[in-house]
Order: C-alpha cells, then sequence, then structure tokens
C-alpha cells in the first residue's frame, strides 16, 4: 500500500502545490514516512481526493487548521499535527496559531 500511496500522494502534490514531479515523489515519500499512524487514515484521504475525517488530536485535526488558516496547506497542516504529537507541543502550538498570511 504504501508505494500504490505514494503514487497517489505524488499526483496530489503535485497538482496541489504546483511541483514537478521529482519533487512531488519525494514530497509524497517524506509525507509517508514522517506520517504518525494516528493521521494515516487523512493522508490516504487527501491523496484519493476524498473529505477528511475530523481526527481529533486534543481538539486539533487537519480539517480544523485548515478552516483556520483559511488555506488548503494540506501538508502543512499534517506537519504541524505530527510535531504536536511527536515533538515540542508548544511550538506546534505556536504554529497553529500563527497568524497565516
Amino acid at each position: 500500500m504504501t508505494a500504490e500511496l505514494q503514487a497517489k500522494l505524488a499526483e496530489r502534490i503535485s497538482r496541489e502545490y504546483f511541483l514537478s514531479e521529482d519533487a512531488a515523489k519525494k514530497q509524497a515519500q517524506e509525507a509517508v514516512q514522517h506520517c504518525p499512524d494516528l493521521l494515516q487514515k487523512n493522508l490516504e484521504q487527501w491523496a484519493a481526493g476524498e473529505p477528511l475525517t475530523e481526527i481529533s488530536i486534543d481538539g486539533y485535526s487537519v480539517p480544523m487548521l485548515l478552516a483556520l488558516w483559511h488555506s488548503p496547506d494540506f501538508l502543512g497542516a499534517m506537519e504541524v499535527l505530527a510535531e504536536y504529537l511527536t515533538g515540542d507541543r508548544d511550538k506546534a502550538e505556536r504554529r497553529i496559531w500563527r497568524t497565516r498570511r
């Protein structure tokens, strides 16, 4: 499933972020490698173009961050939530609440 997911993800990343095929493949590989198990379903859904499930992590979720930021930056939201789950929660919360421009 990982190779199939990476291929779908690379295609979507290329389209949404206007990256070359090679850059999108690299981003997809990194996203799959660094995605916490809890958020795997959101990664699969986004790659397939499906609606995202609200997976709440202390009240935060990918759809919530996208709405809060008024942004379609799925990879950024995944990165922040992964950091929140596995790293410095205070730093991640600052990133969540900073004003997006």
